[in-house]
């Protein structure tokens, strides 16, 4: 008699997620997510961060493809469950990306949110800059990609503005 051979594919308990702007600030994940494990600080290479504004809304931090630029981030690995926590509280402005990232010189399949490339870019409000200044400080991150995505915010307005696009 033979035997027959079957593959189950089972979902991994767990999965990664990359944080770039509010979910970096460690001592709070660890707090709301006690579950959540961190990983550690990773560089997202060619990628920047941007601020895009949404409708009604100040501009929010995400991520976009940009050749030659990288950002800080941070790995949590997560139960699935608050995996389906972070897709309702990103509904909306933000849409699930899958990424790699290289992490110890492994790569790492990981997702995150990022605001829609629709939205024009704009400038952050002063609070919401202050507080991403002050985990980018705490973590020891350059500073550098939120500079270069408030100028890079600044340009589009001015641009904007000298075109005559309201």
């Amino acid at each position: 008699m033979s035997q027959r051979i079957v593959s189950i594919y089972i979902d991994p308990p767990t999965a990664v997620y990359l944080s770039y702007c509010y979910n970096m600030d460690v001592r709070k994940v660890r707090h709301r997510r006690p579950l959540a494990e961190l990983i550690g600080p990773a560089m997202l290479d060619d990628y920047r961060l941007a601020f895009r504004e949404p409708p009604g809304q100040f501009a929010q931090a995400t991520i976009e493809k940009a050749a030659g630029r990288s950002i800080p981030c941070i790995l949590w690995r997560i139960p699935r469950s608050y995996e389906a926590e972070l897709a309702r509280i990103y509904s909306g402005i933000y849409h699930r990306i899958e990424l790699e990232v290289e992490f110890k010189r492994k790569a790492i399949q990981c997702f995150t949110y990022a605001v829609s490339e629709s939205y024009p870019l704009g400038l952050p409000h002063r609070d919401y800059l202050e507080e991403l200044i002050m985990r980018y400080t705490a973590l020891k991150f350059s500073l550098e990609p939120i500079l270069q995505a408030c100028e890079d915010s600044a340009n589009a307005l001015e641009e904007a503005h000298n075109s005559g696009a309201h």
